[in-house]
């Protein structure tokens, strides 16, 4: 792979990136069939992350939705990823679905978005590689019909998942000793992820309906860098509802409401005095109604 970026700065100095790589990229998955409804699996695979073209550009603009300057980092290399899979499925009936996966990765040059001291010590958002990351974990998943508790919830279904996820990244913090731990999450990995759905559907009569529940854990929106602490995004509840009818012939309209709750995003920065507001972002929920026609 081969990546170029070739322009010039203000100065009228050239600047020319063109980082070029060999990869070999194996990947293997193996199934075995303990029973017809009861399945082991075993995958491998090494992937990458190549560093978007604006990553790569050492120039600085300005985002006005964090309020914050963003600058390019030439010197960024692509990240390889290991990634080791263990899953354990059964299908009870039908659609039906109860699965347990543990999954292990090993980052090489993993690219986090940090903050840099600019003039006045005004923090800048940048990227840049860490050397080494490890991330671990297990997910659970259930697709189930309600049926089996109850006839009258044969129209009925839940389906959720929850992951649980460690992850660790090793940084160089000489300068920063006692403020900076030399070791921390990675840069947008959350320690949970869960969600879960409650869903009706009447063939009969075309309706259906759902109600979607998801929550993120905390986890590191920009790592901190040069003494600034790392900023941290809370956690927070969203709940979306949907409500379809088919009418006439193969007309359909829908009813949708997004993010009922409509938490605020909060975001923490860390420091040597505690933690403080670093920005909080101020939502809103949204409904909308749709006619739709099937050909």
């Amino acid at each position: 792979s081969n990546q170029k970026l070739e322009t010039a700065s203000t100065t009228g100095d050239k600047i020319d990136i063109s980082p070029e790589y060999k990869d070999f990229l194996p990947s293997i998955a193996l199934t075995y069939f303990l029973t017809e409804n009861i399945n082991l699996r075993a995958a491998f695979s090494k992937t990458l992350a190549r560093p978007e073209f604006r990553e790569l550009a050492p120039f600085s603009y300005y985002d006005f939705i964090s309020n914050e300057s963003v600058q390019g980092n030439p010197d960024l290399k692509r990240t390889l990823i290991q990634n080791y899979d263990l899953r354990f499925e059964v299908f009870p009936a039908g659609n039906e679905l109860i699965a347990v996966s543990a999954f292990y990765k090993i980052f090489e040059n993993p690219i986090e978005q940090v903050l840099i001291a600019a003039s006045q010590f005004n923090p800048v958002r940048s990227f840049a590689n860490a050397d080494k990351a490890h991330n671990y974990g297990i997910e659970l998943e259930v697709r189930q019909n309600l049926s089996r508790i109850s006839n009258y919830l044969d129209n009925f279904s839940v389906v959720g998942n929850l992951s649980l996820i460690n992850s660790k990244i090793e940084i160089d913090n000489k300068g920063n000793e006692g403020f900076q731990e030399s070791s921390r999450p990675m840069q947008g990995q959350a320690d949970f992820i869960m969600n879960a759905g409650l869903y009706y559907e009447n063939l009969d009569y075309g309706f259906s309906s759902s109600v979607v529940y998801n929550k993120v854990g905390e986890k590191i929106a920009k790592a901190g860098f040069a003494g600034l602490g790392d900023v941290i995004e809370k956690p927070r509840d969203q709940i979306d509802l949907s409500v379809t009818q088919k009418i006439i012939d193969k007309f359909s309209i829908k009813f949708t409401a997004k993010d009922v709750l409509s938490q605020d995003h909060v975001f923490i920065q860390r420091t040597p005095s505690g933690d403080k507001i670093f920005n909080k972002d101020f939502k809103t929920n949204s409904y909308s109604i749709s006619l739709s026609y099937q050909f």
